[in-house]
């Protein structure tokens, strides 16, 4: 089931925003709302990044090799 990395990265950030949302008393309404949506956002951002780093799936990129053949490049 985490062998997904999105799937991953939005599970980690619920659970970490849930937590942060339990342990933090804060009365002011759209300062909490605007605090737990940023912490979620930068949760999965880096969780995602981190995780498609670590895993090579960034790094392999697409196939260029098969893009750029005899008959696509330029004659000079």
């Amino acid at each position: 089931m985490f062998d997904n990395n999105l799937i991953f990265s939005f599970v980690l950030s619920v659970v970490n925003t849930i937590a942060f949302l339990l342990i933090k008393n804060n009365d002011d309404e759209d300062l909490k709302n605007q605090e737990l949506l940023m912490l979620f956002s930068v949760t999965f951002i880096t969780s995602f990044l981190l995780r498609s780093f670590m895993s090579g799936e960034l790094m392999k990129g697409g196939s260029s090799e098969n893009i750029l053949t005899h008959s696509t490049r330029a004659p000079f």
